[in-house]
């Protein structure tokens, strides 16, 4: 693990630091990557967004050390409910204990085949959205 600290350390200098890599990743804030660095870990999630940065793009050292954290073992890595390894569908209330669902992707979807049927309906089809409107109210008033 302190080597794959030393690797994020490695990625924020060559950022040009904490507050230059988040403006460089449209970040509001610096605390997401100082989160990273407390953590000495970064989502595999975010490898995305970094590697599509200019200064990743612009500098190949940035894009070794990446890789570098891509090859990290998969039992390495921490998991824990809030970090995203398959379908993004939040279950649970985000406002209190919540975890994403983590089935297997469905191809070209955040969502597994069940949450991806769930959350995408078909362009232009007035029945698909009736049908989800119609389940939203049964489900209100249950409550």
């Amino acid at each position: 693990m302190a080597q794959n600290g030393e690797i994020v350390d490695c990625l924020v200098k060559a950022f040009g630091g904490l507050s230059a890599m988040a403006r460089a990743l449209g970040h509001a804030h610096a605390s997401t990557v100082q989160g990273w660095a407390a953590r000495q870990s970064i989502p595999r999630w975010r490898f995305y967004e970094i590697r599509n940065s200019k200064p990743c793009r612009r500098d190949p050292r940035i894009a070794l050390l990446l890789d570098r954290l891509e090859a990290e073992p998969a039992a390495a890595r921490p998991e824990g409910p809030h970090d995203p390894v398959g379908c993004r569908y939040i279950a649970g209330d985000p406002k209190w204990e919540w975890a994403y669902c983590n089935k297997p992707l469905r191809p070209g979807s955040s969502y597994c085949a069940e949450h991806h049927a769930l959350c995408c309906l078909p362009p232009g089809d007035p029945a698909a959205l009736a049908e989800v409107e119609a389940a939203a109210r049964g489900e209100e008033a249950a409550r």
